[in-house]
Order: C-alpha cells, then structure tokens, then sequence
C-alpha cells in the first residue's frame, strides 16, 4: 500500500508539472491564474469522480466474479465513455492547432517588436 501511494504521489509531481505548462503555453497571461485554478478544480473532481466510478465497482456481497455480469457492465461503460471523449478530444485537436499557430504568431511579433525596441 505503500509503494502505491509512493507511485501515485510521483505521478502527480509529473503530470502536475506538465499540465501546468500547457496552461502557461496556450493561456493568455490575463487569464493564466485563472487557467491554473480550472485545472486544479478540474483535477478534484476528476479524483471525486473517480471515487464515485470505484464505488459502483463493488458488487454485492454474495456472487462470486464468475456469477456477476458487473464489471462487464461497468468496464463497457467506462469503455465507450472513453471513445466518445477520444472522438471529442480529436475534433478539438484542430481548434489546438489553430490557438497554438495564433499563439506563436503573437509570440513572433512581439519577439521582432522587442528586438526593434532595443536596437533604437
């Protein structure tokens, strides 16, 4: 048990990081604290709902695996949950590349601008 809050303790430190590095790339700097608390929120109700989702995981107390269609249920379901928000994740993808070439666009004028600003 130890070992599984050690392993679950490090994946936070570097998905954490990550994620907070994609707000600071995509994000205006206007919004970025705002960005960063949806992610966290984001983040606790993805724990809080994963709770929820291990409760329903819980058959009754007197059928064996064997005898219960219960995890074929749930596992189905969270299944095709999961490929609905694949195809939802792969529709955004283009609205992403699109804030991300908007992003270094701005990023490039105000780079030239600066350089311009220094050399006068």
């Amino acid at each position: 048990m130890l070992g599984g809050y050690f392993a679950l303790a490090t994946a936070e430190l570097l998905i954490g990081g990550l994620g907070l590095a994609v707000i600071a790339r995509y994000a205006p700097a206007r919004l970025n604290g705002l960005m960063v608390g949806a992610y966290y929120l984001t983040v606790g109700a993805g724990m809080y709902l994963g709770s929820e989702i291990a409760s329903f995981a819980t058959p009754a107390a007197n059928t064996t695996p064997l005898q219960s269609h219960h995890y074929e249920t749930l596992f189905g379901t969270l299944g095709l949950c999961g490929l609905g928000l694949v195809s939802i994740a792969l529709l955004l993808a283009r609205m992403l590349n699109h804030m991300e070439n908007r992003h270094q666009d701005v990023a490039q004028r105000f780079s030239v601008r600066a350089n311009t600003d220094c050399s006068a």
